[in-house]
């Protein structure tokens, strides 16, 4: 599963020790998934021997509720060689809370993934004294769940983050940071099966069972994330090849003349597109944290202190 280590102009912990939190991520995922595929395997251990403590209480659940999930919040089992270590605030844990009992590993892997989703968009929008307001329509991005789902641990990703450039700000698409190469990537999405027509011109038409409409060129964007992203590794001195992708999941590319450097996969290819990203995984390497420290350090952020809104709220009058 990539790790979201910056969402917009949110806060990142990742930006404030990035040689720390993507192997405690790793570490955190692999030891709450063994748990939990312990869980599912020792409830069906129980079905096997009739049921259980479940069945003789006549509980329609098929195994006992997973009550001392939440109680490994903050640490680690006993029986775990780093539980003395594992002495972070609680939100440094992932500690997964599901709302039913899965029947399957499928379904258990499903619930599993969207629990490690929520807590992705937590670390990528707060640190140990600070808090970003998250938009409600990152919690609904399937683009954003499927690349997170989809890519290996690996893979860093910047989820259109704005960058300072001299006194402005810019927001860029997609980038991702592999272990031999960053890939930016441009998204076209809209209605199903649409038709997305266009070149190097300035605008495209967008055709669908319903409609008919210019837009304004995905290019431009792609561009410019290219180009501030070559020039942040290229000032640092950092030898990290940048790709650029134009991708749709959902629609079709009609292009009408060559686009030159640019890989387009539409709907037709985005399957073996992500199972291709999927193989070039990897080792992290140190071009790549360079390459994603150099692009956190330009960031904007915006943010809160939790110490001070927690005092606001004390100190406010009842209502």
């Amino acid at each position: 599963m990539a790790q979201l280590i910056k969402l917009q102009d949110c806060v990142s912990r990742y930006a404030d020790d990035l040689n720390r939190y993507p192997s405690q991520f790793i570490r955190l995922k692999r030891e709450q998934w063994l748990k939990a595929k312990k869980r599912l395997a020792d409830a069906g251990t129980e079905e096997g021997d009739g049921g259980g403590a479940a069945a003789e209480s006549g509980k329609l659940s098929r195994f006992p509720r997973w009550a001392g999930w939440r109680q490994q919040r903050g640490a680690l089992s006993d029986d775990e060689p780093e539980a003395e270590a594992a002495s972070e605030e609680s939100d440094e844990q992932f500690v997964p809370d599901f709302v039913y009992e899965p029947d399957t590993e499928a379904e258990l892997k499903k619930m599993f993934a969207d629990q490690l989703f929520y807590f992705q968009l937590k670390w990528a929008s707060s640190a140990m004294s600070e808090q970003s307001v998250v938009h409600s329509k990152y919690y609904r991005d399937t683009l954003l769940r499927e690349l997170l789902r989809s890519l290996p641990d690996s893979y860093l990703m910047l989820y259109r983050p704005v960058l300072q450039l001299k006194n402005a700000p810019v927001e860029l698409d997609i980038v991702l940071i592999g272990p031999s190469f960053c890939c930016c990537v441009t998204a076209v999405e809209d209605e199903e099966d649409a038709v997305f027509s266009g070149g190097t011109g300035r605008f495209w038409q967008k055709r669908s069972q319903f409609s008919e409409q210019r837009f304004l060129s995905p290019l431009i964007s792609l561009d410019r994330t290219e180009a501030v992203v070559s020039r942040i590794l290229r000032q640092r001195g950092i030898e990290l090849p940048v790709r650029k992708v134009l991708l749709s999941r959902t629609g079709f590319f009609d292009i009408t003349s060559p686009l030159y450097g640019v890989e387009v996969t539409d709907k037709r290819g985005a399957p073996e597109w992500f199972r291709k990203m999927s193989a070039m995984g990897g080792p992290f390497k140190r071009a790549q944290f360079q390459a994603a420290e150099a692009l956190l350090s330009t960031a904007v952020t915006v943010s809160y202190s939790v110490k001070e809104q927690q005092d606001n709220h004390m100190e406010s009058p009842d209502d």
